[in-house]
Parts: structure tokens; sequence; C-alpha cells
């Protein structure tokens, strides 16, 4: 086969490199181009965008240039593969004609494919015959569409007409003239000779090394990437995982306040001070079964108040201090006499027991005091952000 579309993989690549320089270049122009603010009266230039926001920029363009180069083999190839189809599509075509005048053989002396890129339009190849002897063209396509050419004859004598081309740089003039009499075309056919002057970019191989990834950068990136992706999927672990979900019993078991016992006695003694219980005392706390145990004795300075309202009063003052830290009061344990209230308090690190406190205490689906809340790895402003 004859390729007459696909070419070498090096010119190829030399369009994609130009096609990202021509992208690179017109982005940085958009970023270099200074503001203007102001009204009409009243304008002045502020300094460029690249200038007040470079490293947001150097950051898209690290991602731009990647990108460019991991899609580079991937269009290439599209392309080659474009090319391939079009020369297959080409070669596919053979149609050959006899001629409508004196039924020989006519010669293939042209034949072309169009290539359009048309919403519902179709390539096409279209073939030109001429036949030798009689002189008669004739244009075909591929989908039978005919055209005959007869010749040219002189509008005197009827002799057919003959066909000088002279060119010079700037026309092509095609003139018509009788071989036998005097005849010639007052009409000749004049086509502008258009020559492209291929534009020299002097820049183009040094901003071609400031845009295009080399093999061992484009490594580089696709290596960049994947630590983002394993990244990306650490922080999903993260936000899926029922901990870091607010208001689900994990999260509120995680933000729960776990005071010593020094500092669980100063925040009870300020809470219940508050609603007239002085003077608490802890005696040495224990150990039961993994959880810590402490005995507590508080006077009631409010002589008015029975013992069943000092209990409820003590105990609603306590629960509320103690509604998010892992402590609670035993209930069974609470007594009064003569003023003076004794029971226990446990606090535990079990998670279990912590979430079926939680549980009890209906903490689900509330939000978690501020005070409580931790520097997240998911949510928050960026500087608490940690990764």
């Amino acid at each position: 086969m004859e390729y007459r579309h696909l070419k070498e993989k090096s010119h190829y690549e030399d369009l994609y490199d130009r096609f990202t320089v021509e992208e690179g270049r017109r982005l940085e122009k958009i970023w270099n181009e200074p503001e203007v603010i102001g009204t009409k009266k009243n304008m002045y230039v502020t300094c460029n965008v690249d200038t007040r926001h470079s490293g947001l920029v150097n950051f898209y363009m690290y991602f731009w240039k990647g990108d460019r180069n991991r899609n580079k083999s991937k269009t290439i190839e599209k392309w080659m593969q474009e090319d391939r189809d079009l020369d297959a599509h080409y070669d596919r075509v053979n149609i050959k004609r006899r001629c409508k005048n004196c039924s020989k053989d006519m010669k293939l002396t042209d034949k072309f494919l169009h290539v359009t890129y048309e919403k519902g339009k179709r390539n096409y190849v279209e073939c030109f015959f001429w036949c030798k002897g009689c002189d008669y063209g004739m244009r075909i396509t591929e989908f039978g569409d005919e055209k005959v050419f007869t010749p040219r004859r002189c509008p005197e004598c009827s002799t057919k007409v003959k066909c000088t081309v002279t060119e010079n740089k700037k026309n092509t003039t095609y003139q018509d003239s009788c071989p036998k009499c005097t005849w010639v075309s007052s009409k000749p056919l004049v086509i502008k000779n258009y020559r492209l002057k291929e534009k020299i970019d002097r820049n183009f191989e040094q901003d071609r090394a400031r845009f295009c990834l080399n093999h061992e950068e484009g490594m580089e990136y696709l290596a960049s990437l994947r630590r983002i992706d394993e990244l990306k999927n650490v922080v999903e672990g993260i936000k899926s995982d029922p901990k870091n979900q607010e208001g689900t019993p994990e999260y509120i078991v995680e933000h729960l306040e776990r005071p010593t016992v020094a500092k669980l006695q100063k925040k009870l003694a300020k809470a219940l001070q508050k609603v007239g219980f002085t003077t608490l005392k802890f005696d040495d706390a224990d150990e039961i079964r993994g959880d810590v145990v402490v005995k507590f004795r508080v006077q009631d300075s409010n002589e008015s108040r029975s013992a069943s309202f000092s209990k409820r009063e003590f105990k609603k003052t306590v629960e509320e201090a103690l509604l998010y830290t892992n402590w609670r009061i035993l209930p069974t344990s609470l007594s009064y006499k003569m003023g003076v209230l004794k029971g226990k308090l446990s606090g535990t690190d079990s998670t279990p027991e912590l979430l079926e406190l939680v549980k009890k205490r209906g903490l689900e689906n509330k939000p978690v005091p501020e005070s409580l809340k931790r520097p997240s790895m998911v949510n928050g402003r960026g500087e608490k952000i940690f990764f």
C-alpha cells in the first residue's frame, strides 16, 4: 500500500509539540496581561497576574504540562490511525470506466480523497478519466456521480481547440486557440499562483523545552499522580471512618473530654459551687475491672433543701458537667445524711462502654461543643488540615 496521508511518527510528535507550545504561550499571555482598574477617566494599571499569583500559576502549569505529556502518545496514535484509515479508504476504491463515445478503456489521470469534517457528511474518493482517442473526459465519485467532459471545439470551424499553458511568478494562464483557423479565446483562464511562505519560529525550540516534558520529567509526573491518588485514597478512607463523621457515636467518643482525677475534681467543684454544694473531697481512686472508681463526699450548704431534692439537684448538676466526658456517677452509690452527700464516680477508656454511654446520654446526631473539637485531617481551616 502506498501511503498518502500517513507520515513518519516524528511528524506527529512535532505537530503535537507545536500545539502544546502555542497553547502554553496563549496561557502565559493571559496571565501576563496587565490588569486595568478604574473608570475611563481614572484608570491605573496593576501588576500582572503572574507576579501576584506566581505560585498558583506554577501549580497550574505543572499539571497542564504533565497532562499534555501524559496524553501525547495516545493522541499521536489516534492521529496516525486516522491517517491509516484514510489511506485504506483511498486504496479500497478502484474504479474503471469506458469512453461513452468509443467504448474503449479510459485512462485514470487523477484520483483524490476528499476529507470532510462536517457533521453528517462522509469522505469520498473522486476519479478523473481521459480517452486518448476521443479526447473525452469523465469525473466520477465512489457514490456513482458522473460528469462527462466533451472536447472543446472552435466556434468558427468546429476543430478541436488547443490549450496553451503559460506560467510566470504571479499567474498561470490557460489560453484556448484553434490550430486550423485564427480563432483565439477572448477569455483565457488566469489562476493566481499562491506560494505560502513558512513562518520561521525562532523561539520554538526554546519554548518547546519549557512547555514540553521530556521522558524523565513525564515519568516523574506520572509518579506524582500515583502519590496523589494514594493520598486521596487515604483521605477518602479517613472520611468514610465513622470516627470522622460528625453526629456518629464513634465521632462523639473520639471528642469526649477525658479529665484526670485532679482535673475532674476541679471541674465538678466549680459546677457544684454554683448550685450550693461545697467542700467536694475525693478519696483515693481504685481500679475495678479496668475502670477507675473514685469515692466522693460533698456538703449541701442550702439548708432548706430536703434529702430527695438535694440528691436530685446534685445528680442533675453532675450529669450536666460530665455530659461530654468519659466519667459518670454511679446512681446506686449516692446517699444523703445530714447535709452530706456521698457516692462514687466511674471513669472508663473502653470504647464499647463509651459508645453505650453516648447512646444512653442521647448525644447521637448532636453537635460536639467547639471547645472539645480537635484539628481534623478532612475538614476545618487550611492551617488545621494535617497530611
